[in-house]
């Protein structure tokens, strides 16, 4: 997932007994955390999680963008 200029995130795996996977998600700007996201247990490959953590932080960072507090002007 492409993210704006001075945003990234990083992600922990962690996979259950059982196989299927879950995520801690830390949301970065300028190397300071701004969000952090923990995902449930319900993804059945490391690639599904991903995705499933590429839209998670997709639709934050688009709420983020349209907040008074968040330092950004909406056009």
């Amino acid at each position: 997932m492409q993210t704006p200029e001075g945003w990234n995130y990083d992600v922990t795996l962690t996979a259950a007994a059982d196989g299927r996977y879950s995520a801690e998600v830390r949301v970065l700007e300028d190397g300071r955390i701004r969000c952090k996201l923990v995902l449930p247990t319900n993804c059945e490959s490391e690639a599904e999680a991903m995705e499933h953590v590429s839209r998670r932080v997709a639709a934050w960072l688009a709420d983020w963008t349209v907040r008074s507090e968040s330092g950004f002007t909406p056009l």
